[in-house]
């Protein structure tokens, strides 16, 4: 009887000891008793905010998606992986997730570097992801090729025990995109030609994730964006110069450096009837103080229309989130108050 005793016991402490185990993992990994796993459909819109987008479609191609799903206290609940090397189809893109029920952060990383794979798939917790940097030599965006743009984005939703809508995320550009036009004033009757443009001070890494700036002092480099050699600026819309120096990585200035010394500029050489002259055109972000700070801002485009006047260049603005249509709010050519 002894004997028998003591095996039921042992069996009964081995019952208890499961029980207790699973519970405090459960509970580690930010799972609460009383959730319950939940089916559910993402509607992930692919570089736009469920608006009309007017980038072009390398811009908003996807060829590998991830989905992280985090508890409250920032553990993983889920993670999904989907890639398709011609691209995913659909706007939003359809994606199915079995998390459980509860206030979830969800994180979405698209186009990631291959050096990263291995880190991404075995992501446990939000803040080793937030921790994460990508580099310009990971990625080929700005190749003439025009590889593929980063995109991430983290959203908060609260997944109910019978919940049945769909979530709807968006991926957003981990970078920022230039546009340069430049044009002489109808009044002007010197000969302009454009003979370099080069990006200056900015930064060579950045956080894979938003809003966990980067501190990046020291990894700003320079690079040729454009070399037009004698190529002539005109004086009519027709002769417009366009150029895109290429897809920048953020850069808030003031944050690890020097406001003014390391500002990222596009460094414009012109000739000028015969003499060669270089120009420092700051990337402006206008704050809500109505203050003009030299940011550079993932996911957002920055348009400029470079006016050659006499002896002086005007420069107007049209700065926007990437996802927004916004017009050009200049007559080229013709001399307007700068924005």
């Amino acid at each position: 009887m002894k004997r028998i005793i003591y095996i039921y016991l042992r069996k009964l402490t081995a019952i208890s000891c499961l029980f207790f185990a699973t519970a405090c993992e459960q509970q580690s990994a930010g799972v609460a008793t009383e959730e319950q796993t939940v089916d559910i459909n993402l509607n992930i819109f692919l570089g736009l905010k469920a608006v009309p987008d007017n980038g072009t479609e390398q811009e908003r191609k996807v060829t590998s998606l991830r989905v992280y799903a985090f508890h409250p206290n920032g553990y993983l609940d889920k993670m999904e992986y989907v890639e398709n090397a011609t691209g995913l189809t659909g706007n939003p893109y359809v994606m199915d997730m079995t998390v459980f029920s509860g206030q979830k952060t969800f994180c979405l990383v698209a186009n990631e570097p291959s050096r990263l794979t291995s880190v991404l798939s075995s992501i446990k917790n939000h803040w080793d992801l937030q921790a994460l940097t990508v580099q310009t030599s990971d990625f080929t965006f700005n190749d003439p090729a025009q590889g593929l743009l980063p995109m991430t984005s983290t959203t908060s939703a609260a997944i109910t025990s019978n919940h049945t809508a769909p979530v709807n995320l968006s991926l957003e550009r981990a970078v920022a995109k230039t546009e340069i036009k430049i044009i002489k004033d109808k009044d002007n009757p010197d000969v302009v030609k454009l003979k370099s443009i080069q990006v200056r001070n900015t930064p060579d890494k950045s956080r894979l994730m938003e809003n966990n700036l980067l501190d990046v002092s020291s990894s700003l480099i320079n690079f040729a964006a454009q070399d037009h050699g004698s190529a002539i600026v005109g004086s009519t819309p027709a002769d417009t110069l366009t150029l895109h120096p290429g897809y920048l990585f953020e850069h808030h200035t003031g944050v690890g450096d020097p406001i003014a010394l390391n500002s990222t500029v596009l460094y414009t050489v012109l000739n000028i009837k015969g003499t060669d002259m270089g120009y420092s055109i700051p990337l402006h972000t206008i704050a809500s103080d109505a203050q003009k700070h030299n940011n550079v801002l993932r996911n957002h485009y920055y348009r400029l229309i470079v006016t050659v006047g006499d002896g002086a260049l005007e420069v107007d603005y049209t700065i926007r989130d990437w996802d927004d249509e916004t017009p050009w709010d200049k007559e080229l050519g013709k001399k307007t108050k700068n924005n």
